[in-house]
């Protein structure tokens, strides 16, 4: 509050000195109405009326529900679970609880005035829930209380109408009402002046604010730490905070790889949850898996992080009590009377998210993979064998075209196939004619190998968190990606035509 204040002041204080500058230099300085005085009251009077028209313009963001607020007949193990957590931390639990469609756990009090009058809020995301036990979720609910415990959220108004503040004087030393049809150099000076005193105010003062209050907030987190251990124990917190500490970056790939890529197709997944579970099992076998968690664990608090890192957080539980030795490894879903809700409404908030110009197919990814991304590669195949029909006029079906195409390329025939399929990399520099040819090539091949695998009997998986589509055939599963860009590509492409136009013979 006092560093509130303090902004306050000195913004105020910046604007009454302007404001007295050309008055002072007037009466003081015996100057005459002129040019130079004109400047000098512009050059002042401007600014000081900008910022002031900040300060008292603060328009601090209201609350908005940031998901579906739940009821208690809808989880009411969870509530009960909130209840017995409150009891332990001696404060009361919030008032309202919001499922969320990002993988969060927070706390907020909205309204009131330092606290009084307000309404606790707690923000459950649905993919935690979906990614922890029941005590792990013990563990980071009686984090997010200790936080009403220990006063932390008592501020939240004053912390946004802070950041307001700062935006709303920012913003105003950026207008420039007058600024557009007029030459006048005075007004130009004086909202340049503006301007730069805008940003130098807020740029100092709101560095040193948010220093202060980061590590104010590093301490809160440890604190709510503590209370956790205490109450869900030590080891459950430890590993919910690991859980959570890729659960963002995992999620948000998940979305923007195989859940955009379904969105592409037509399709929005049901089952969103089993789905980032089945992603995990594969990208966490991945390197860039073993590259996070390095990274993470490795990570060193920075001076600007609201949060201490991993490994400070871990260090310090590993001196804090040890807490119950209880550990319920139900799903955290098991809490809700029917998690089923909870997978149709993440679906329907994702899907707005994605804002699809088109209607979407709501399906499980079972069927999207059957119903949706199979037609769409046959289609692909088949328009990519209609390009080179005229080349090989003989290849009457998908896989025979795969073959031809296969011994073309062992031939060194890959510019003359790349130009059937795009006319235009002929016109291309030669400099660049390569590896557009290569792209064109890499594509081609991807599509007839996979239509070939299909006509072969083979059947589309939903492929999460693969590097592209999986088809099965018979019991193995084909990666065609991996295999059509992996070091051995043309001996591997060899065997493979080979093998699919045998089976296509039989």
């Amino acid at each position: 509050m006092s560093l509130l204040l303090g902004f306050y002041v000195v913004t105020l204080f910046v604007s009454l000195v302007l404001l007295a500058i050309p008055p002072v230099v007037v009466t003081y300085g015996h100057a005459r109405i002129g040019t130079q005085l004109l400047f000098l009251f512009g050059g002042c009077w401007i600014p000081a009326l900008v910022l002031f028209a900040g300060v008292i313009d603060v328009r601090p963001p209201p609350f908005k529900p940031p998901g579906r607020r739940l009821v208690v007949d809808e989880a009411p193990e969870l509530f009960a679970l909130l209840n017995e957590l409150a009891e332990g931390a001696k404060t009361a639990p919030p008032v309202d609880v919001y499922l969320a469609p990002l993988p969060e756990l927070a706390v907020t009090e909205t309204g009131g005035f330092f606290g009084r009058g307000s309404r606790r809020v707690l923000i459950v995301g649905a993919p935690l829930l979906g990614s922890v036990t029941v005590q792990e979720l013990r563990a980071g609910l009686a984090h997010e209380l200790g936080h009403f415990a220990g006063g932390d959220t008592r501020l939240t108004g004053i912390l946004s109408y802070t950041s307001a503040l700062f935006r709303s004087v920012f913003h105003a030393a950026q207008r420039a009402p007058f600024r557009e049809g007029t030459s006048h150099s005075a007004i130009e000076l004086g909202f340049t002046a503006a301007q730069g005193i805008g940003t130098a105010l807020v740029g100092s003062y709101a560095t040193i604010y948010f220093l202060i209050m980061n590590v104010s907030g590093r301490r809160q987190e440890v604190a709510a730490d503590a209370l956790a251990a205490r109450l869900a124990g030590r080891p459950a917190v430890i590993r919910l905070l690991e859980r959570v500490s890729v659960l963002d970056a995992t999620y948000d790939l998940y979305l923007k790889s195989d859940v955009a890529f379904a969105v592409r197709a037509g399709a929005m997944p049901a089952d969103l949850l089993a789905g980032y579970t089945e992603f995990r099992k594969t990208f966490d076998a991945h390197p860039a898996a073993v590259r996070l968690n390095r990274s993470v664990r490795e990570r060193k608090t920075d001076r600007s992080d609201t949060h201490p890192s991993l490994a400070d957080r871990v260090a310090f539980l590993e001196r804090a009590d040890e807490g119950p030795d209880t550990d319920d490894l139900r799903p955290a879903l098991a809490l809700f009377a029917d998690p089923s809700p909870v997978d149709e409404w993440l679906s329907d908030a994702t899907m707005s998210m994605f804002q699809p110009k088109q209607v979407l197919k709501r399906l499980p990814w079972q069927s999207i993979a059957a119903d949706v991304y199979t037609p769409e590669v046959i289609e692909r195949a088949r328009k990519a064998a209609a390009a080179l029909h005229v080349m090989f006029p003989v290849a009457t079906t998908v896989t025979a075209m795969f073959e031809l195409v296969v011994k073309a390329l062992e031939q060194g025939d890959s510019s003359r196939v790349a130009v059937h399929v795009e006319p235009n990399v002929a016109r291309l520099p030669i400099a660049d004619q390569a590896g557009v040819e290569g792209q064109i090539i890499g594509a081609l091949l991807t599509s007839l190998f996979n239509g070939a695998l299909l006509e072969s009997g083979g059947k589309v998986q939903p492929s999460l968190g693969a590097p592209g589509l999986i088809i099965a055939l018979g019991d193995e599963a084909v990666l065609v990606e991996q295999i059509a860009n992996g070091p051995s590509a043309p001996a591997e492409l060899s065997r493979w035509a080979r093998r699919l136009g045998q089976v296509s013979a039989a």
